[in-house]
């Protein structure tokens, strides 16, 4: 069993996009930074409209049909420490326009220049159809999916190095992530 607790990470937005495949790409990018990626676990939540929905990616993830939530609004748990690569992309392809997050849990985020390697709070989090990780509704015509780096509070020069090997940059000010 892994020891590093996501939720006290910080979430940093890195790239927002109307594509939930291009944000998928990046964060496979992103992962391949991460040092003992033998380490790396997934796990997620959706919410669907109706049921057809909700079953319909309960399919898709791995023991899904046993965490499918009873009350409205109808949610499905990704179920924690899910090895990545097993499901993810077959996910993606099956949300449509459900609300929905995904957060890697990565082995650890590598020492660099940094001095020391972030173990305890490394990861890679998705908000898909939604603005935050909390589902608010993306405004009308904005970018639907964000992508996030997660480091420790005080890490943002982490999270600034670590966009910058993908190519992106800090987008605004970090939430905790889930």
């Amino acid at each position: 069993m892994k020891t590093n607790i996501m939720g006290s990470s910080y979430a940093f937005p890195v790239m927002a996009t109307s594509d939930a495949a291009e944000a998928f790409t990046m964060a496979r990018r992103l992962l391949r930074l991460a040092e003992n990626r033998h380490l790396t676990t997934v796990d997620g939540q959706v919410r669907a409209a109706d049921e057809a929905s909700l079953r319909r990616l309960a399919v898709v993830v791995p023991e899904g049909a046993d965490y499918l939530g009873q009350e409205t609004p109808l949610a499905l748990e990704v179920p924690e420490d899910i090895a990545e690569g097993t499901f993810e992309e077959a996910f993606v392809g099956a949300l449509g326009d459900a609300p929905a997050w995904l957060r890697w849990d990565v082995g650890a985020w590598p020492a660099a220049t940094f001095g020391y390697r972030d173990t305890e709070y490394s990861g890679v989090q998705i908000a898909f159809n939604s603005r935050d990780l909390y589902f608010a509704p993306p405004p009308q015509g904005a970018e639907s999916h964000m992508l996030y780096i997660c480091v420790g509070m005080s890490d943002l020069k982490r999270a600034r190095w670590l966009a910058r090997q993908v190519g992106l940059e800090i987008l605004g000010t970090p939430v905790q992530s889930l």
